[in-house]
C-alpha cells in the first residue's frame, strides 16, 4: 500500500512569503441563500463572480483556505493526444 501524504504541503518559499488573511470562523447560525457554492477554488470563486455580476446572491463556504486544494496545486496530469477536439476524442475512445 502506498504511503499516504498529508493534505498540507511542506512549507515552501511561497508559503513563507504569503500574506494570508486569517481563516474565518465557522458558521454559527443557519444562513438562507439562493445559491451556496461549496469550495473557494477557481471554479467556485469564478461562479460567485459571475453570479454577482448578474445580481444573484451567493454564499461561498470553504473548509480550509481559498485555493488550497486542486486550484492551488498542479494536478500533474500529462497525457498525449488529449488536446484534441471533442469529435476526435470521441472517435478515439467512444462515447462511453
Amino acid at each position: 500500500m502506498p504511503a499516504q501524504l498529508a493534505f498540507e504541503t511542506q512549507s515552501t518559499w511561497y508559503e513563507a512569503q504569503a500574506n494570508r488573511p486569517p481563516i474565518g470562523e465557522p458558521l454559527k447560525e443557519v444562513v438562507e441563500t439562493e445559491t451556496c457554492i461549496v469550495g473557494a477554488g477557481l471554479a467556485g470563486l469564478y461562479l460567485a463572480k459571475e453570479l454577482s455580476e448578474r445580481n444573484r446572491p451567493a454564499l461561498i463556504v470553504e473548509a480550509r483556505r481559498v485555493g488550497l486544494g486542486a486550484s492551488g496545486r498542479h494536478g500533474g496530469f500529462c497525457g498525449p493526444g488529449w488536446a484534441l477536439e471533442a469529435e476526435k476524442i470521441e472517435k478515439h475512445v467512444g462515447l462511453e
